[in-house]
Parts: structure tokens; C-alpha cells; sequence
């Protein structure tokens, strides 16, 4: 979503860069623009001088115009991406834009094809496309974003939010989250290992091991889950390669695939130095817990 959004505020922003680049350019005028003396088919020195002051002022008052478009256009872009893209904000930037650009594409075109000027109709065209695209992008933007939404209204995002406890299991384990990558499907957390969880010679008991194991798989799947659905381990195998002691833990799980209603994943433990402890796969069953309406015959 974070690049949708970029996408968004960088084509809005390179339209009215535009714009107010050209607004800066003819408020700089000294004279009309070369087009212009193509248009009336007279140079600038032939004209009067009162027809010249008449001219070059409404020249720069155009350009002062346009950057004045152009700055309220930023302001209100600066506003979509404090607020997140709300729709209202979109749509009435997309409008200003619109009605700021419409007009300029409507008036260069009259004069290309009336005259035998050359206006610069494309700019006008090339902005018109940036302002669509950024409003494609942030309508994109939105759609991911209330997608997430949905999907961390579940079991495991409500107790991320603190709306849930934490199972006991997970406190007695010293359980975190540390992040959750939702385009690789992997879930990062850490152990605060106790000397609770130890065996008779001081090392991490291999079933606290293994608990650790399915709650870094777990969650992989939970944090993906629908509200309504629930993850059931039915069978893992665990491999250990080094005993681990009291103290920090990291932990990853990637669901690596779901095949309806089973999901297939792999986790791995690692010391403080980055050195892996264990590992494991898992078969999860997903429950669906959403009551179903009964049909009388």
C-alpha cells in the first residue's frame, strides 16, 4: 500500500510542479511568449506601449493565478497524505484539478488550431494524465488499505491491539511481535526465555522448543486468517540443532502455502548471535467458526 501511496502523491505532486512551473515562467515575463507573437503576427517592440503594459499584466496575472492553483493544489496534497487518502479530500483534489487544467487544454487547443501559434497543448495533456493517474493510484490506495483493515479485524490483530490478552501460553514463553511481512507471509517474533522453561542441566527444554516452534507458525497463519476462522496444528516435526539457553529467542514463521483449509508452514529459532536452535514444518486444519443459517425442509 506504502508504494501505492507514493505513486499517489508523486504523480498529484509532479502535475502541479508543472503547473506552477509554468506559473512562474510567464509571472518572470518581460514580453508575451513566442506563441503569442505567432498568434497576432507581430513582434513584441511593434506594439504600443500601453497595448504592452496592457498585456505583460495580464500575463503575469495569469502566472500568479496558476501558482496560486498550484500552492492550494500542494496544500491539499500535503492534507491526503496526513489524513491517508480520505475519498472526500481525493475527489475534490481530483475536481480542483480538473477545473484548474480543463479550461488551459480547452483554450491552448482553440488557439493551435485558429491560429498559427503553438501553444503548449501537450504540457496541458501530460498533466491532465498525472492528476488521473494519481487519482487511480489513491482510490488503489484506499482499496488495499481497507482490505488490511478487514483482515486485521481478527482473532490475532485484535490481541496484537491489546482488545484480546495474550494466551497464557505465549506469557509463560516470554512471546513478542516484532513485525509481520504480508507480502512474504512471514512473521517475525521473540522469545524472553525464562529460566522456568529450562531443563535438570540449565538448557531451553525441547518441548518449550517446539511451543515456541508453533507459536511463530501460528501466527504466520493467524495474522492472515478471516475474522470467523481459527488454525488447528494436526502435525509437526521438529528438528533441534543446538541446545538454547536462558534469555532472548528470535523466531520466524512463513506459511508457505494453503490449500483450502490446510496450510503447510516452517519456523526457525535463533540465539542472540544469529545462530539457529531448531526448526520445524507444520500442517495446520483451518476451522471456520461463522454460524450457518440452518435451511428447514
Amino acid at each position: 500500500m506504502d508504494w501505492l501511496i507514493l505513486l499517489h502523491l508523486a504523480s498529484y505532486g509532479a502535475a502541479l510542479v508543472i503547473i506552477a512551473a509554468f506559473a512562474l515562467i510567464y509571472a518572470a515575463r518581460s514580453q508575451f511568449m513566442p506563441y503569442h507573437a505567432a498568434v497576432i503576427e507581430r513582434p513584441w517592440h511593434t506594439l504600443d506601449a500601453p497595448l504592452q503594459f496592457l498585456l505583460l499584466a495580464l500575463i503575469r496575472l495569469l502566472g500568479w493565478g496558476w501558482l496560486a492553483i498550484a500552492c492550494a493544489g500542494l496544500v491539499m496534497l500535503y492534507q491526503l497524505f496526513v489524513l491517508r487518502v480520505p475519498l472526500p479530500l481525493l475527489v475534490l483534489l481530483q475536481a480542483y484539478c480538473l477545473l484548474a487544467i480543463t479550461p488551459i487544454i480547452a483554450v491552448t487547443s482553440q488557439v493551435k488550431r485558429r491560429t498559427n501559434g503553438s501553444p503548449p497543448v501537450m504540457v496541458g495533456w501530460v498533466t491532465m494524465m498525472l492528476c488521473w493517474l494519481g487519482f487511480l493510484f489513491g482510490l488503489l490506495a484506499r482499496a488495499c488499505a481497507q482490505a488490511e483493515r478487514l483482515m486485521k479485524n481478527n482473532l490475532f490483530w485484535k490481541t496484537m491491539e491489546g482488545l484480546r490478552p495474550l494466551p497464557n501460553v505465549a506469557q509463560l514463553l516470554g512471546w513478542k511481535l516484532v513485525k509481520h511481512e504480508q507480502r512474504t507471509r512471514e512473521i517475525f517474533v521473540e522469545f524472553d526465555a525464562s529460566s522456568a522453561l529450562t531443563n535438570p542441566v540449565g538448557k531451553i527444554q525441547g518441548g518449550m522448543l517446539t511451543a515456541m516452534l508453533d507459536d511463530c507458525m501460528g501466527p504466520a497463519i493467524y495474522a492472515l486468517l478471516e475474522q470467523h476462522e481459527i488454525a488447528l496444528t494436526t502435525k509437526m516435526a521438529t528438528c533441534f540443532l543446538r541446545p538454547a539457553s536462558p534469555g532472548r529467542i528470535t523466531g520466524i514463521g512463513k506459511l508457505q502455502r494453503r490449500c483450502g483449509d490446510t496450510c503447510y508452514t516452517r519456523g526457525e529459532l535463533k540465539d542472540s548471535m544469529g545462530r539457529t536452535l531448531a526448526t520445524a514444518t507444520a500442517r495446520y486444519k483451518i476451522i471456520d467458526l461463522a454460524p450457518r443459517n440452518s435451511v428447514e425442509a
